[in-house]
């Protein structure tokens, strides 16, 4: 046969993976999106179904591929436009940016996860991969400066760990931090392992220069294990796992209004309409003003105050009675 085939359920390539063979995936999610009756179901039914359903379509994805930036932007569109209109193809822009949504609901957004963050954490489990250096390799490989700093090395023998190249001082290696003319003064091979500078369980590191001196002192923090070398995930004991890599790549503040919108009996729709009014998402008069799209602002209830989010919620003597 011919590439590209699928090959259980991963598509295989010979070039560099475009968005045209990704069509697949943009049908899926299509279809599943038609399938429902969704312009009857508020905006917090359609975000149960995003969570539920449609970002798990992406997640096999994710997990064997860099998706290019277009793809990315394609599923993104699809899910933003199903959730504020109930299609997939709609041309109406929404009420709040996308990469608001696309964060922990304790941080203010609505616990979808971004699919460009996602992928990045899915893939770093690929590192561990040995290949040629294709264009899938290549993208893996970009991802190693985020890998190293959350691993944590145990050295034990020496004998499993690059001296000059693995990153096992403080999460970085020692070219990068001290450049690489350090192994020839030290008068070490460049590809010498970690046991080198090891002899009868003790260090035993040159001191022919001030930069090997302070090299000395660093790898004294770091005490030989028994055994073989170890390499851990965050800490000592802990494996990879999406969840946890995720939030290492993740980083975004908390918000103070999190457990006012959503708790435990909370209800989605009214849940979803308080997190627009905290991102200031409403369409209110003094908006539409600002924008040229009406001439005056006015409150339809008729109490005299200027309609604005604040009013409409906080500061309305009609609604408060309501």
């Amino acid at each position: 046969g011919e590439l590209p085939v699928k090959y259980l359920g991963v598509l295989l390539v010979s070039t560099k993976l475009g968005q045209k063979d990704c069509q697949a995936l943009f049908e899926l999610i299509m279809r599943r999106v038609k399938a429902w009756v969704a312009n009857y179901l508020s905006f917090g039914g359609r975000l149960q179904l995003i969570l539920a359903t449609l970002v798990s379509i992406q997640v096999f994805r994710c997990r064997t591929f860099t998706l290019p930036v277009s793809v990315v932007k394609m599923c993104e569109s699809i899910l933003r436009n199903f959730l504020w209109f109930g299609v997939g193809d709609a041309k109406r822009a929404g009420k709040v940016a996308w990469a608001k949504f696309c964060h922990p609901k304790d941080e203010g957004g609505l616990g979808i996860k971004s699919l460009r963050t996602w992928n990045k954490a899915a893939i770093m489990q690929l590192v561990k991969i040995t290949a040629a250096s294709s264009w899938s390799w290549r993208n893996v490989l970009k991802l190693r400066e985020g890998l190293a700093r959350n691993l944590v090395y145990y050295i034990g023998d020496g004998s499993a760990t690059c001296l000059w190249w693995d990153p096992w001082i403080n999460s970085k290696d020692l070219i990068t931090m001290y450049g690489a003319w350090v192994p020839f003064d030290a008068d070490i091979p460049v590809h010498a392992k970690v046991s080198t500078v090891i002899v009868n369980k003790q260090w035993a590191w040159p001191l022919n220069s001030w930069e090997l001196r302070e090299i000395d002192t660093l790898i004294r923090q770091k005490s030989i294990e028994q055994g073989l070398d170890i390499i851990h995930w965050l800490s000592k004991g802990k494996t990879f796992s999406y969840k946890a890599t995720w939030q290492v790549v993740h980083i975004h503040p908390k918000v103070a209004w999190a457990d006012i919108v959503w708790f435990s009996d909370c209800i989605p729709k009214h849940s979803f309409c308080l997190w627009l009014t905290f991102h200031n998402a409403y369409r209110t008069t003094d908006k539409l003003r600002t924008y040229g799209v009406v001439a005056a602002n006015h409150y339809m209830f008729g109490c005299g105050g200027l309609e604005s989010i604040d009013h409409l919620f906080f500061a309305c003597k009609f609604t408060a009675e309501i």
